[in-house]
């Protein structure tokens, strides 16, 4: 900068020269926010979906221990342990379906909205979309393997005693 300064000076004497900086350090301070609203949206975003998992992972464990006396009579009737997880877990694929369905489609209305806000990539972006069905799908298998097992587990004695 002050070689630049002394060869700028040489022409031009008054010529005032203030704030002078790179261009290099001059887009690093004009992306600084995009750079910090981007960070804040992923971080929102895995909040929501480890709120999202809790959340189903509570429905399908309410649901199971309501169904307990159900799944005991199904145990009872000579339904299999594999069977009965087999029921909670496409129960909890129906609700991913619904979920997945909704946020589909809320995705698809809010990137039209955004899409001027977006720079270099379609607000319609295919991989990112199967990335984050991909994601759900694996968050729905874990929140609802747990409560299938529990089913599993279920005798039948104990479950209809229990009412």
């Amino acid at each position: 900068m002050p070689r630049l300064r002394g060869v700028v000076a040489e022409f031009d004497p008054n010529l005032p020269l203030e704030w002078l900086e790179t261009l290099k350090h001059f887009s690093q301070q004009t992306i600084v926010l995009d750079r910090v609203m981007g960070t804040l949206a992923a971080l929102f975003a895995g909040l929501a979906t480890v709120l999202a998992a809790v959340g189903l992972f509570g429905v399908l464990s309410f649901t199971t221990a309501q169904r307990s006396t159900e799944l005991g009579l199904r145990g009872a009737l000579g339904a299999s342990p594999d069977g009965l997880k087999r029921m909670v877990l496409i129960h909890a694929f129906r609700l991913g379906a619904i979920g997945g369905v909704a946020g589909l489609v809320l995705a698809l209305l809010i990137g039209r909205a955004a899409a001027g806000l977006l720079y270099g990539i379609s607000p319609w972006n295919v991989e990112a979309m199967l990335s984050a069905a991909a994601f759900l799908l694996v968050v729905i298998v874990v929140s609802g393997w747990l409560p299938a097992r529990r089913a599993a587990r279920v005798q039948p004695v104990q479950a209809l005693r229990y009412e």
